[in-house]
Parts: structure tokens; C-alpha cells; sequence
């Protein structure tokens, strides 16, 4: 890339239950070290001030990412998701014009995890959901974070049991195996364009 040429902009999608305030530390790093750069953090649909959805199959969400994106008038950005915003970011890509795309702390398949949502399915979907989530949530080391970054993991969220049967109903109805071809199939259409990944 010329030095010259501006940089592309960055497009952060957040995790699942949280909305764009996930990013505010990293916001505000960019704008210190890269002032010029676009940065535009989004709530994904459901989250934040987005509105909720009937469905949130990953190839819609990236459409109304894609839309907010075109929206904002920027072109070609890089992509950068954390968690379920990393399945977005790569179906995105695999879909629409990118420069780049960041993968944070997501292996793109279920795993073992795929096993622990459909097991918790029946309790996800009746009045002690609360529980199933915040078991997960104990298992992921909040406390060992910086302050900032532990008020943000309590205060920019808003877990929902539509938007965890929603975000996951790619490991609900599916299989493993199909959802790894799917990932695979996105993961060839990004590679095929040469478009840059890290994660």
C-alpha cells in the first residue's frame, strides 16, 4: 500500500449480547494512533439500538451489516469481529467487497460448544435461561480483566433468549458437518479474492 494512500476503514462487530460500546477502548486507541482512519463500530441487529429481527441467520445479519456499512459510505473496509461478530465478519466477507478481515476469539466451528447450546437448548428456552448464560459467562475469566474492560462486560450488554436461540441457531438446527462446509465455502470465497485474514 502507498503511504499516501488512506487507509481502509474498519468495521468492529461486537459479541453476542453486547453491543458497539465493546470497542470504546480500542476506539479510542485508533484515534489516538490513526486519526484519520474510519472507524465505524455497529450494533448488530438485536443488539444496542438495533432493532430485534425475526431471524438471525448469519447470511441476513451480514446483509444489515452490509447495508449499515454502504450506509455509512464507506467502501471496502476491514472487517473486525469478536466472538459470534467473527462468524459475521467472515460470512461478510465472503459475501462483499473487503479489504480485510480480523477474526477474534473464534474458531468458526461449534466444537464442543455446539454441544454445550444444543444440550442447554429445552433450559435456553424456558424460564431459566438466565442460568445457561450466566454459567457461560463465569467460565470465561471476567475477573481477571482490566476494570475498564469488566465495565464494559456488565454494562454494554443485554443477554436475551431470542438473541441466544437467534445467534445460535446455525449450531441449533444444524449439523457439525454442515456447518463446517458453509464456513469452509465462505472461508474459499475469501481466499479466491485474496483478501487478507488474521485471527
Amino acid at each position: 500500500m502507498d503511504r499516501n494512500e488512506p487507509r481502509p476503514p474498519l468495521v468492529l462487530l461486537h459479541g453476542l449480547t453486547f453491543d458497539r460500546r465493546q470497542w470504546d477502548p480500542v476506539r479510542r486507541e485508533l484515534a489516538s494512533i490513526d486519526p484519520g482512519r474510519q472507524v465505524l463500530a455497529l450494533d448488530l441487529p438485536g443488539h444496542g439500538g438495533s432493532p430485534r429481527r425475526a431471524s438471525y441467520r448469519m447470511a441476513e445479519v451480514a446483509e444489515v451489516v452490509h447495508d449499515q456499512v454502504t450506509g455509512a459510505g464507506l467502501a471496502q473496509p476491514v472487517v473486525v469481529g469478536h466472538s459470534v461478530g467473527a462468524v459475521v465478519a467472515t460470512v461478510y466477507a465472503a459475501r462483499y467487497p473487503v479489504r480485510g478481515v480480523v477474526n477474534l476469539d473464534q474458531i468458526l466451528l461449534p466444537g464442543p460448544f455446539g454441544a454445550v447450546v444444543r444440550q442447554a437448548e429445552p433450559a435456553l428456552r424456558g424460564p431459566d435461561w438466565r442460568r445457561v448464560w450466566d454459567g457461560m459467562l463465569a467460565g470465561m475469566g471476567i475477573e481477571s480483566l482490566p476494570p475498564e474492560a469488566r465495565e464494559i462486560v456488565t454494562t454494554a450488554t443485554d443477554p436475551r433468549p431470542d438473541l441466544l436461540l437467534g445467534y445460535w441457531g446455525e449450531i441449533l438446527h444444524g449439523s457439525d458437518e454442515g456447518i463446517a462446509a458453509e464456513r469452509r465455502r465462505d472461508l474459499r470465497s475469501i481466499h479466491q479474492r485474496a483478501i487478507p485474514t488474521a485471527g
